[in-house]
């Protein structure tokens, strides 16, 4: 339910100065109202949006108005409008004539007459005449009758006679009269008729009687019984 909060000055003048600090600070000016009264003093009230009452006491309270005449009271329902009930209930305005309000409440600037685009930054056009800038700032032709003008451009062949290039660069042979090099660098024949040639090259039987028998072998305790 929207809030109507109203405070008394002792001058117009301070009056006048609360109004406008609350439109600077972001309240719309159909929200505010500015009431002479009978004496010397002059009425200021505002509506604030949902959220935004504590932001109005504090900047009205700020132009020390008459504190015995303070009151924040709350206003009437308002009548939906079925095509933005949330605003309607809450007290929102739905359209702003400030196209950057959350800027102008924040006090940011939207436009500023320094220009800093990442075109700028980089020495690039926005607009230009080139269709390919890119390509035409690293010195790259768009059409070209080389097939690959990225290999070219970095002196590498596309096509090699050596049919492993990479291997052939670092002294590697891709291609071994043996069929099992790994294998036959290690020592370990890839054919064996030993069913489990590893546990026979690090001396561990395959079938044991015992259970456990890498806990045997490093004298762990696994699970005993109590008897």
């Amino acid at each position: 339910m929207p809030q109507t909060i109203t405070r008394v000055f002792a001058s117009n003048f301070s009056a006048t100065e609360a109004a406008e600090d609350l439109k600077k600070r972001g309240f719309e000016p159909g929200a505010i109202a500015v009431a002479p009264g009978d004496d010397e003093t002059t009425t200021v009230s505002v509506t604030p949006p949902f959220g935004a009452a504590l932001l109005a006491i504090e900047v009205l309270d700020s132009h020390h108005p008459i504190k015995s005449a303070s009151t924040e009271t709350s206003a009437a329902p308002a009548e939906l409008d079925p095509a933005a009930p949330l605003s309607s209930r809450m007290g929102w305005t739905v359209l702003f004539h400030d196209p950057a309000p959350l800027s102008s409440f924040l006090k940011l600037k939207v436009l500023t007459q320094t220009r800093a685009s990442l075109s700028e930054k980089i020495g690039m056009a926005e607009i230009s005449h080139e269709p390919a800038p890119l390509s035409a700032a690293i010195g790259m032709t768009v059409l070209s009758d080389d097939p690959a003008p990225l290999s070219g451009k970095i002196g590498m062949k596309t096509v090699f006679e050596c049919p492993a290039p990479l291997s052939d660069k670092v002294g590697m042979k891709t291609l071994s009269p043996s069929p099992a090099p790994l294998s036959e660098s290690i020592g370990m024949a890839p054919l064996s008729n030993n069913p489990a040639p590893l546990s026979t090259k690090i001396g561990m039987p395959v079938l044991l009687h015992n259970p456990t028998p890498l806990s045997s072998l490093f004298n762990w305790t696994v699970l005993t019984r109590p008897k």
